[in-house]
């Protein structure tokens, strides 16, 4: 009954041409905003609009719900319109809209809702005109009944006809006639009590802004904490202090996705300081941020949640083994793994970039190809024109210091944490987006750089050191092999585990690097050698593919090198000819499946034959 009275007042009432119009263009504008989070200042100022034009609020709400399914159907075309706008003719105006103060939050480097909001005046403006129209032909029709039909005019005023009808169709025109309200095209375009009501809410929202900030902060920055750690953040509470342009984090607990009883990082108090100049502008830049009682691998009390976890991807076909093949509780390795890919992915996003010509057609469908594959993964109302921000990223913090971090493993050794130049926009940055994490004693040191993601470029490094680990410990996590006969495969001493070099961005986090690992004072179980004691050597493995599913391999002859350069002369012959033994018999049966000739031509890829090669090229020796 109440939409039908609603319904029934704005058919019957005095409502203009203009609060229809205006109406209909505001509700369809409202409807076509993705969402808050991509254009907060857009949206609010739509509803302040709403409340200060003398609209038909309900008819408005009505339109913003039914614009809202509209847009989504024509979301394709949303998008390919706000390319146009965007990276068409009208490029500089929007390029000064994204960059500018408070306009920055309306959020036009959404390809979507720029498009989208033509679109909505457009639909708007034209359902308007027509609903227009059905009501001047409907109060036509009613002025010649009330002027020219006697019947009419009784069974209007006939009390129970009149009170039936504003049961449940509402208010009437009153006291006017349908002529008087045909002739009313304007009215009042301001609604006085509107006004005043923004005024009261933004006097209100000035005095109780730090009530009103705390809550929105905390929640903002819990939801994008994990989605970039990947399970459970508490936050005790966010608070930001214009005047001083201080952000303080109040206990911050991260679950760790790969043991959720614990904290991968706790920490009691994180002090920032924010330029508080890029604020209007949409910038949220932080200067420094420092920390007080941090600690890794604490007891949670209540376990945390897995967010947005991503399935495990299958490693990159090829030699080597993977982790499955040697660790036994490999798949807690692989979250670990995914973890820190996720992070690298993260610091070093790519985003859409400048083409080179915009006005070439080859670089248009560059930069177009690029778009649809972006929108293929993040959807359309998610794709932003990131070319056309200015000077700096929409959020970047410049440094991160944590001194003095306590790890569960490594309780009497703390560590120190630096980030630098960490922001959703790296391409604008010189500065390369970098993580130094090291142990006093430099016993644990990570440090990864990544050049490719910045404005200067160059290449991504990445180095990882891990020394003084228990040969026992270690070998308490690896599978047991065939050869050890139930021994294990290490015992005593203690292991270095290093890796150093490159790294690409594309398809995940892919690394092709050489791994050290080096022994001392260790007994190793060899296969046909028996236990061997190491008083120093360096192993030298390969790793390649994805950090989060790499393969492992040894190079043909570097057990055999490794044990040579430590003095184990008699166990490097004897792992030598058991690699003899297999190349032969792979030889023998390549020639009995392929034929002598073909057998030939392969000869010398061989491990064995290469060995032979390379004594015959060197004169002999060993």
């Amino acid at each position: 009954m109440l939409i039908t009275r609603r319904i029934g007042k704005l058919i019957r009432g005095r409502t203009t041409p203009l609060q229809i119009v205006l109406a209909t263009t505001l509700g369809a504008m409202i409807g076509f905003v993705p969402g808050f989070s991509q254009a907060p200042g857009l949206l609010i100022a739509l509803v302040l609009l709403l409340v200060v034009l003398n609209a038909n609020i309900f008819l408005a709400l009505i339109s913003a719900g039914f614009f809202k399914l509209v847009a989504l159907a024509l979301l394709p075309v949303s998008f390919h319109v706000g390319r146009v706008l965007l990276d068409g003719p009208t490029r500089p105006i929007f390029e000064w809209a994204i960059n500018a103060p408070v306009l920055a939050f309306f959020g036009f480097e959404f390809y979507t809702n720029t498009g989208g909001q033509l679109i909505a005046i457009v639909l708007g403006v034209a359902g308007g005109l027509v609903l227009v129209k059905l009501l001047s032909d409907y109060r036509k029709r009613m002025s010649k009944l009330e002027e020219g039909s006697d019947r009419f005019k009784k069974v209007t005023a006939n009390p129970f006809v009149r009170f039936t009808a504003w049961l449940f169709l509402g208010k009437s025109k009153g006291k006017k006639s349908y002529e008087d309200l045909l002739k009313k095209k304007v009215g009042l375009p301001i609604r006085p009590l509107g006004v005043a009501l923004v005024l009261v809410v933004l006097v209100a929202g000035f005095f109780a802004r730090g009530l009103l900030a705390e809550p929105i902060l905390t929640r903002t920055a819990k939801h994008a904490m994990e989605r970039a750690n990947g399970a459970t953040v508490d936050i005790e509470s966010v608070s930001l202090n214009i005047r001083d342009g201080r952000v303080t984090v109040a206990r911050l607990a991260m679950a760790d996705a790969a043991e959720l009883d614990k904290d991968l990082f706790r920490a009691d108090t994180l002090e920032a300081l924010v330029d508080t100049a890029d604020l209007l502008r949409g910038r949220f830049a932080v200067d420094r941020v420092t920390v007080r009682e941090a600690f890794s691998g604490s007891q949670r009390e209540t376990p945390g949640v897995l967010i947005g976890r991503e399935p495990r991807p299958d490693p990159d076909p090829g030699p080597g083994k993977t982790i499955d093949d040697y660790v036994k509780d490999a798949e807690l390795w692989y979250d670990r793994l995914r973890q820190i890919e996720r992070w690298l992915e993260k610091i070093g996003e790519k985003t859409d970039e400048e083409p080179t010509d915009p006005v070439g057609d080859e670089d248009q469908e560059t930069l177009r190809e690029r778009l649809e594959r972006r929108a293929a993964e993040l959807g359309y109302a998610r794709v932003r024109a990131d070319h056309l921000m200015q000077d700096a990223p929409k959020f970047i913090v410049r440094e991160i210091e944590i001194d003095g971090l306590i790890i569960e493993a490594m309780p009497d050794e703390p560590v120190r944490l630096v980030a630098r130049s960490l922001s959703t926009h790296p391409h604008l940055v010189e500065e390369a987006p970098s993580i130094d994490f090291r142990s006093v004693g430099e016993t644990l040191v990570f440090n990864a750089s990544l050049r490719e993601a910045s404005r200067g470029g160059g290449a991504n490094t990445l180095t990882f050191v891990r020394k003084g680990l228990s040969a026992d410990q270690i070998s308490g996590m690896l599978l047991p092999q065939d050869w050890t006969g139930g021994r294990p495969l290490l015992e005593g001493g203690t292991l270095d585990v290093s890796l150093d070099g490159g790294f690409g961005l594309a398809g995940g986090v892919r690394l092709d690097m050489p791994l050290h690992i080096d022994f001392h004072n260790t007994k190793l179980q060899l296969p046909q050698v028996g236990a061997t004691d190491l008083d120093e050597m360096s192993l030298p493995l390969l790793v390649r593919g994805r950090i989060s599913a790499p393969r492992i391999s040894v190079e043909d002859d570097a057990l055999v090198r490794a044990l040579r350069q430590a003095g184990k002369q008699r166990a490097a012959e004897l792992i030598g000819e058991q690699t003899d033994k297999i190349t032969d018999e792979a030889e023998r049966r390549i020639r009995d499946a392929v034929g002598e000739e073909t057998t030939d031509r392969l000869r010398g890829l061989l491990p064995g034959q290469r060995r032979e090669r390379d004594r015959n090229n060197s004169g002999g020796g060993g």
